[in-house]
């Protein structure tokens, strides 16, 4: 099945074993509780079934507020490599957390209150990526492609 997204990320949740493909290449392997982060923009995202997967869709103006977030000199992170498969993966430590960020992301809601709970509860999923040295890479590649 195939993903997509007008956003330039999206982040996954697998509730049970899953398969994920980027570009045609070798299928990977996520295991249940376990999270991509995939840059979507020129991308083909193929997944054995959305079924058991929740997806988050990351804007350009929340990578960008994460990014000031992390209050990070970004000026001496190595750049993104092109032929690098576009994505990250993680154990998800939070499954609930992510649970309830999908779906305060998928509505459209002119509450100001809960604009600011879902950007949190976003930069919480997204968080769990910084151990990946490329992560913050990833993210700036986003905001050019």
């Amino acid at each position: 099945m195939r993903i997509c997204s007008n956003e330039p990320c999206i982040v996954l949740l697998t509730e049970k074993d899953t398969w994920l493909r980027v570009n045609g290449k070798e299928p990977i392997s996520l295991k249940a509780n376990h999270m991509a982060i995939l840059a979507c923009e020129n991308n083909v995202i193929d997944i054995s079934s959305l079924n058991s997967v929740l997806v988050i869709q990351v804007s350009r103006n929340n990578i960008k507020d994460y990014l000031q977030f992390l209050n990070k000199d970004l000026s001496h992170l190595p750049v993104w490599q092109r032929n690098a498969d576009p994505l990250l993966t993680a154990n998800c430590l939070t499954p609930d957390i992510f649970r309830v960020a999908a779906r305060y992301s998928a509505m459209e809601t002119p509450d100001e209150i809960v604009s600011e709970r879902t950007r949190a509860l976003l930069f919480t999923v997204l968080s769990r990526f910084l151990d990946h040295k490329k992560f913050i890479s990833l993210l700036m590649h986003m905001l050019r492609s």
